[in-house]
């Protein structure tokens, strides 16, 4: 794999940063943003990008706490109560900045980009999906639902959701 953090732009101008993953082959190939937990770009999200990059994907994992100064800021739980400073515009222009971001790139084929989560991730999956009608896929690990559940009309992606029985 070729794996490093790169930086793209916000839609409005912010820098985020980022964990770009992908096959050494040339592509163009399918894409995947992964949107992390409430505690920010860790290890293990680092991880599970690698393993979605072993199966074929470009996969880049935002920073989401990059307008608070990055994850690494904030050790522990500080991240999780950092996180809640953020709001939804926020992370509308940051994910979406994201997705532009795979789009420019020539090894991604840019009609092939699909965004997956979990915990606050999951949530910010669905958020996404409700405002960015060039996604292929979607797949939720127990998010929580759009705070306007009637945005989900503006889903065109297809959905796959998981959720525990007892979570």
């Amino acid at each position: 794999l070729n794996s490093t953090m790169v930086s793209f732009t916000s839609t409005d101008g912010t820098p985020v940063q980022a964990y770009l993953t992908r096959p050494k082959k040339d592509g163009p190939l399918p894409a995947i943003v992964v949107i992390h937990e409430n505690r920010g770009l860790n290890d293990h999200i680092q991880d599970v990008a690698r393993r979605l990059a072993k199966e074929g994907y470009v996969v880049l994992a935002p920073d989401l706490l990059s307008r608070l100064g990055g994850t690494a800021k904030f050790p522990g739980d500080e991240a999780t109560e950092a996180i809640r400073k953020l709001n939804e515009d926020m992370l509308t222009k940051d994910l979406t900045g994201a997705i532009d971001y795979l789009k420019g790139q020539k090894f991604v084929r840019a009609g092939k980009i699909g965004v997956t989560g979990f915990c606050w991730g999951g949530g910010n999956v669905l958020l996404i999906a409700t405002r960015d009608k060039d996604l292929a896929a979607v797949v939720v690990y127990y998010g929580r639902n759009p705070q306007n559940l009637d945005d989900v009309k503006n889903i065109t992606a297809p959905v796959m959701g998981h959720y525990g029985e007892k979570d």
